[in-house]
């Protein structure tokens, strides 16, 4: 038996010691926070809890479904319907039906022939590979015309990527249109919430995880990881001087080269060359619905987000109060001075959005709200993405990376969490017998 520690308390970590403990390992989990579960955090709200960042599962979330009843929590995970909307020139417009493309009328009906073909023809295409080298605009350009990219995917690519949405690889929008797709009951997609919120799956894990050897340390921070010259990786931080057999680092990668200064620089500057989006996330407790949808993409120009996700259209958990439940999402450069803001100052510019898209809205309509942030929220996924992306091991001996970059094409999620931890150990125990 060898120990392992793990950096950083996510699903991603969360999942590798997992892995780890049932393979005999002595595992450590050192997470700065004082709670693990990363963007999947949980507050209370009313009689249960409800996610700092908004969450759902889908019918093809394989691995994190088999988590949830694998922690008896399967009776928990109900399945339910949402509509979603467009807001677009100026008007809220049905999305996501194939009744709904037919009938989208920001398109000419050549056009929305052309985009549900096209739709069909990524979801039957097989393999990402080829369209890694492709970006989302020339791809469109190239098979469906200028006319559908520009009215439907420019404006969605921009408000989650900025000045890169020409850029964006077409194997990451193949991945979310291969998941939707095959998410489908009818005409509704079909999306799996846990009855008082996914922090139910991750309190669980972490009693699982515990009473399987984990040795849990919140609250402690890593500022260096040195391999040494005996043999072993070192941490290093405040109060903390400890040395391993075997490290995974699940931090975003641009802080990779901070945390390991004796990378190999041309490894070092590939980690840092992967560019992240950073994300203002509200939630906002209304005196009454927003809207009829669940998932509204905002289009528009001008407007301070992309995303207007009401949560009680969904979701419908007594424990709520009867309140209404309304994530504002925001993706931007963390660099950007909005991401500075003060929480009033950035719902000041929300309301102002807000009323564009149901007029007449004020903030005295808001009951509640809170501002979540977080400053690497999405690896920006340009072209050749895929073949640029470090692997799970490093040069450097005994260290191993798992984090968000290692999920593609699929997009950031729990279970891809989940998966990329589990993925990351099994590498670790393959490649190294020994353990």
């Amino acid at each position: 038996m060898l120990s392992v520690a793990i950096v950083g308390g996510g699903y991603t970590g969360l999942a590798a010691a997992r892995r780890l403990l049932a393979a005999g390992q002595r595992v450590t989990l050192v997470e700065r926070a004082t709670a693990p579960e990363g963007l999947a955090g949980c507050r209370p709200f009313g009689d249960t809890w409800l996610e700092h960042f908004y969450h759902h599962a889908f019918q093809s979330d394989v691995d994190l479904i088999a988590l949830i009843e694998e922690l008896g929590l399967a009776s928990e995970l109900q399945w339910l319907e949402g509509e979603m909307g467009y807001f677009l020139g100026g008007r809220l417009h049905p999305f996501g039906t194939p009744l709904s493309l037919l009938r989208f009328a920001p398109l000419a009906p050549v056009d929305r022939v052309r985009f549900g073909l096209s739709i069909l023809r990524l979801a039957r295409h097989a393999g990402w590979e080829a369209l890694d080298d492709v970006s989302v605009r020339d791809w469109f350009a190239r098979h469906v015309g200028g006319r559908v990219y520009e009215t439907c995917w420019q404006p969605l690519l921009e408000a989650k990527f900025g000045a890169a949405a020409g850029e964006i690889s077409m194997a990451w929008l193949w991945g979310k249109i291969r998941l939707r797709g095959g998410n489908r009951s009818g005409q509704r997609e079909r999306l799996g919430y846990v009855r008082g919120s996914f922090g139910q799956v991750g309190r669980r894990l972490r009693e699982h995880l515990l009473a399987s050897g984990l040795t849990l340390r919140l609250g402690s921070e890593v500022a260096a990881i040195r391999p040494e010259a005996e043999g072993g990786v070192r941490l290093l931080g405040p109060g903390l001087d400890e040395a391993f057999d075997r490290v995974l680092v699940t931090v975003p990668m641009p802080l990779v080269p901070r945390l390991l200064p004796d990378l190999p620089a041309p490894f070092a500057e590939r980690c840092a060359g992967i560019a992240h989006t950073g994300v203002l996330c509200g939630t906002l407790t209304l005196r009454r619905s927003f809207s009829r949808y669940y998932w509204l993409n905002v289009g528009d120009a001008g407007m301070p987000f992309g995303g207007l996700i009401e949560h009680t259209n969904l979701v419908r958990d007594p424990g709520y109060g009867g309140r209404h439940v309304l994530y504002v999402s925001n993706y931007l450069d963390a660099e950007e001075p909005v991401f500075g803001l003060s929480d009033d100052a950035v719902l000041a510019r929300w309301v102002e959005g807000l009323a564009r898209v149901r007029p007449g809205f004020t903030l005295a309509d808001i009951e509640e709200a809170h501002v979540a942030r977080a400053r690497h929220a999405q690896p920006v996924v340009r072209v050749g993405y895929g073949h640029r992306r470090p692997g799970f091991e490093t040069p450097l001996p005994g260290v191993f990376l798992a984090n968000m970059t290692h999920i593609f094409p699929e997009d950031r999620g729990v279970n891809y969490a989940i998966r990329c931890g589990t993925q990351a150990a099994v590498a670790m125990l393959e490649g190294h017998p020994q353990l």
